[in-house]
């Protein structure tokens, strides 16, 4: 994925959430994000089409 844009990490409170993302330049509907809780839970997130989604051959 070559990235297209994003952001700088997004704070909300010291330590109590966090977040992160980029889009791809071949499709600007795969993005990633990163999330965090609490300096403790991890949470990351890809969205696409159900066609990029397939190729990771994992039920969605």
């Amino acid at each position: 994925m070559i990235e297209r844009g994003g952001n700088a990490p997004l704070v909300i409170g010291t330590g109590v959430f966090g977040c992160v993302f980029n889009i791809a330049e071949e499709d600007h509907y795969i993005t990633h994000w990163l999330m965090w809780f609490y300096d403790s839970i991890f949470i990351s997130v890809s969205t696409g089409p159900q066609d990029y989604h397939n190729q990771f051959d994992r039920p969605f």
